[in-house]
């Protein structure tokens, strides 16, 4: 399809207010207690140039050389760090989740959220007898808890109605942000967000050793929350989310239509809203990330109809893919709809966005029927009949258009494309779920159990086509995907980044999985237990 124009108008703005806290509440080997001090979530890599802060960025070659990305035994596990609940809890089950994955200038950082006392690569995670935390982990390349600082940990105490949805992560050196929504009461660091009468969104700002957070009042009585969140320059941080009766924001009210809306906003320094109408609610969140220079990028599944947006936009296919370069002041300066041939069968759903160190963005998810990306080539990925396939399409940051695209599938089952990422390399990294034997480059992947996750490294070819340099199957006749996979407004549990270091992967797990590092099967005491693994490059 051709990139369309599309363009909006600005929303008037407020002041951002929030609730500056003093201190973070630090897990200290098993005390519970630490210091202060706070890193980042998405984008500059140890050594390295950094990327937009909603996507990975990569480490530098040593000593000025270029960085080469490759090992003895690529694909190979390095280390694996779990996290599960302590004892089986007295009634249901406990999960734990990992919702979010980026680098910050010291190694990795996690977020998640867990429903019982949990050990996580070998700390202990207290409860709070609130019904379950949300928490942020740093780590170094080698698996090891940061302890410069007093960085090992950070929890989030949930109050009342279960666990905070943790659901988006951004990082740039030391300005983390988090973003979720909240049933009950959230304790951070010293102070109290009150427990909403209904779901809130929750926006929680960490830089250098101060904490701000928030909870956005509700216009009406209903559901809001935030999806994910990007960090600009100047302040600017980028947030997307879901409301059905109307929220207040710094940049202003979004007042939705009957049965809700998705939006995009800005919440920073120059604060702005902008609701943009796709036919779907909080299943399908809109992605967001931004580039080295602060530029605003989003992505999402859009359904088949007429559009305003600035500009009129038809969806022809069930579903298409939305992608949009977003200018400093809330408005839409260019925008590309990839969709199906015209089959009212076509559908497309968008699962993450990620940038690159250079720039270049990468979006994903699954599809079924016709999936174009260049029109002008008749390049077309098609799926069988009764399935669902993965794709994975890399976009050129200035024009919007593909440069390349895969799919990744068998005959009778379904596939997703959760993750993905560009190494420092300019290679593609992907993480995914398979469910019928499947051949990824020379590699045969043969599922274990009903639903195993495979990652595998591809080189970039001038065709426009993907090829595969390594391909690993993960699983086990137990295992099964975790929830999230099946339910966005969950938040995606599997996430990626990759730098010339290795690539570290992020999941979840029902029953036992072999995750190749040598131990026995990881097997939850209930529920669902997360995981962080780092592969050889």
């Amino acid at each position: 399809m051709r990139p369309r124009l599309l363009l909006s108008g600005l929303f008037p703005l407020l002041a951002l207010s929030a609730c500056i806290l003093s201190e973070a509440q630090k897990v200290d080997d098993a005390a519970g207690a630490g210091g202060t001090g706070g890193s980042t979530s998405s984008q500059t890599g140890p050594g390295g140039g950094g990327a937009g802060a909603g996507g990975a960025g990569g480490t530098g070659g040593m000593g000025g050389m270029p960085p080469t990305c490759t090992s003895p035994d690529p694909g190979a596990t390095e280390w694996v760090a779990s996290f599960g609940e302590v004892d089986e809890p007295l009634a249901g089950a406990a999960d734990q989740r990992i919702t979010g994955l980026a680098l910050d200038p010291d190694g990795i950082v996690i977020l998640g959220r867990y429903t019982e006392a949990m050990t996580g690569a070998g700390k202990a995670y207290p409860s709070f007898d609130g019904g379950g935390h949300g928490f942020l982990a740093w780590l170094t390349p080698e698996g090891d808890y940061v302890v410069e600082g007093g960085q090992k940990a950070l929890v989030y105490q949930g109050v009342g109605l279960g666990p905070p949805l943790t659901r988006g992560l951004a990082v740039n050196g030391d300005h983390v942000a988090v973003v979720g929504a909240l049933d009950g009461g959230l304790t951070v660091g010293t102070a109290m967000v009150p427990a909403p009468a209904n779901r809130d969104a929750f926006f929680v700002e960490h830089e250098a050793a101060s904490i701000t957070a928030d909870a956005y009042a509700e216009i009406a009585a209903g559901e809001d929350q935030l999806d994910d969140v990007a960090l600009g320059v100047g302040g600017q941080v980028f947030v997307s989310g879901f409301t059905t009766a109307g929220v207040q924001l710094p940049g202003g009210d979004v007042s939705p239509p009957v049965g809700g809306s998705v939006f995009f906003a800005s919440v920073g320094a120059q604060p702005w809203i902008y609701p943009l109408a796709t036919g779907y609610e909080k299943a399908d969140a809109i992605q967001v990330v931004t580039s080295a220079d602060g530029t605003l990028y989003v992505a999402t599944s859009i359904k088949a109809g007429s559009y305003d947006v600035g500009e009129p936009i038809d969806v022809t296919s069930n579903s298409g893919v939305l992608v949009a370069r977003v200018d400093p002041v809330g408005t839409i300066s260019d925008a590309v709809l990839f969709e199906g041939g015209g089959s009212d069968g076509d559908q497309a759903f968008v699962r993450e966005l990620a940038i690159g160190p250079d720039g270049r963005l990468v979006v994903m998810g699954s599809f079924f029927g016709d999936l174009v990306f260049d029109a002008s080539l008749a390049h077309v990925l098609t799926t069988s009949s009764g399935q669902t396939d993965g794709f994975v399409a890399v976009l050129d940051p200035t024009t919007l258009t593909a440069t390349h695209w895969a799919s990744f599938g068998t005959s009778a089952t379904n596939e997703t494309i959760w993750a993905a990422a560009l190494d420092p390399c300019g290679e593609i990294v992907l993480l995914g779920t398979f469910r019928g034997e499947m051949m990824v480059g020379g590699d045969l992947l043969s599922p274990q159990g009903p639903a195993d996750l495979f990652v595998t490294k591809a080189t970039l070819e001038p065709d426009g086509s993907l090829a595969p340099v390594w391909a690993r199957g993960f699983g086990h006749p137990n295992h099964v995907e975790c929830a999230a996979a099946n339910l966005q407004n969950e938040r995606n549990c599997y996430r990626l980044v990759a730098t010339e270091e290795g690539v570290y992967v992020a999941g979840a797990y029902g029953g036992d999985i072999d995750l190749g590092d040598g131990r026995p099967d990881h097997i939850p005491i209930s529920g669902e237990d997360s995981f962080v693994m780092k592969l050889a490059p």
